[in-house]
């Protein structure tokens, strides 16, 4: 169990890592704008492993069913790949806290999620990265959410763990993974009976945790 969850959580590691490409973005524009009009387009197809709602939710930092909005794209500090933010407003968490108040007296710390995609311009050119592993998300959509801390440990901030995100629309839950069918099992009944699902498979993780010595 350990070595699946390894392999999935080093998935996370794409977001600021030089592993997408050998060529960085900039490379990759400079050669586009010899050919005015030419986009760079860059994607990733990763590996995401059929998890039950126990694994899910030992794997995650934070359980919300949340709106999303877009707020910007952006290149990442590598120049490999292009990153999504989007802000989240919690309509129910089912695992994990919310941040803390900011240093700053009545200013919120936002809740946020980054993804990889999106498009940019830089320079002139478009680059537009596509992840060949989860659809776009609707913009005022909202979504069940299964994610993680982000790597640098930003307040706030957290990526999706394993392709675990869900929309919720007439009462079921629609996985937007590729193959999400068959990558998450646990999810194909209402939406009400995956939230008991999920809420159980809470209360047994921390009935686990404190019977640790």
């Amino acid at each position: 169990m350990k070595s699946r969850f390894a392999a999935v959580l080093g998935l996370g590691l794409i977001l600021n890592s030089s592993i997408l490409s050998a060529q960085t973005i900039s490379e990759r524009v400079r050669e586009a704008s010899r050919k005015p009009g030419t986009p760079v387009v860059i994607g990733i197809l990763g590996e995401s492993m059929p998890l039950s709602v126990q694994e899910l939710t030992k794997g995650s930092d934070l359980i919300v069913e949340a709106r999303i909005s877009r707020l910007k794209s952006r290149i990442n500090l590598a120049d490999t790949a292009v990153l999504t933010d989007f802000g989240l407003v919690p309509l129910r968490v089912m695992s994990g806290t919310l941040p803390d108040a900011s240093v700053r007296p009545g200013v919120a710390t936002p809740l946020v999620m980054t993804s990889y995609g999106g498009e940019v311009a830089r320079d002139g050119v478009t680059v537009r990265a596509e992840n060949h592993d989860l659809e776009p998300f609707r913009d005022g959509g909202i979504y069940l959410l299964f994610l993680k801390r982000s790597n640098d440990k930003t307040p706030g901030v957290y990526t999706l763990f394993n392709a675990a995100a869900f929309e919720i629309a007439g009462g079921v839950v629609r996985p937007l993974a590729s193959q999400g069918a068959d990558l998450f099992r646990d999810f194909s009944d209402s939406h009400d009976q995956v939230v008991a699902r999920i809420v159980a498979a809470v209360r047994a993780r921390s009935r686990h945790a404190g019977a640790k010595p």
